[in-house]
């Protein structure tokens, strides 16, 4: 995923059923490089704005705090505000679906499934994995190190690394 095929993606999400949600999550799995259930976990409380940070649960239950851009920011500012509708008052969950309840792992792959095939490009050139990997390289293309890359993803190792 590159910076131009998001462009084109965000275009898409406009049109849709959803154009606040889907652009919201585009932006902000392709500006944190966060992991699709790290971001279905993501709770109201996690969204540090005033800071520029997202704070993670992620893999083995390791807290860590993500810088997001303010277009991302701004996104899901946007769509908290006119779109959030949880099912009752105890939903904290920040991506919900339709009916109110938190969105799964799942559902964020069948919409990304979806504006894949609106768009006319494979699967595999739309899936949650390369949202990740597509932040990987443009934070390392834009002079980014590997070791504050390596902090940002959550990875232990190299060899686990999400840009690889």
């Amino acid at each position: 995923m590159s910076g131009p095929q998001v462009q084109q993606l965000l275009r898409l999400c406009r049109k849709g059923p959803q154009p606040l949600w889907d652009c919201a999550v585009v932006l902000v799995l392709f500006d944190t490089g966060i992991r699709v259930q790290e971001a279905v976990n993501l709770q109201l409380g996690d969204l540090l704005f005033g800071r520029g940070l997202l704070r993670v649960d992620g893999k083995g239950n390791k807290e860590r705090f993500v810088p997001i851009g303010a277009r991302a920011m701004q996104a899901l500012n946007v769509c908290l505000r006119r779109e959030r509708r949880p099912a009752h008052a105890g939903v904290p969950s920040v991506f919900l679906g339709r009916g109110g309840q938190p969105l799964t792992k799942s559902g964020i792959g069948i919409r990304l499934l979806k504006l894949a095939q609106a768009l006319g490009v494979p699967r595999a050139d739309c899936s949650p994995h390369t949202f990740r990997r597509g932040f990987a390289v443009e934070f390392l293309r834009n002079g980014g190190d590997v070791f504050t890359l390596q902090q940002i993803l959550g990875n232990r190792s190299w060899a686990t690394a999400a840009w690889r």
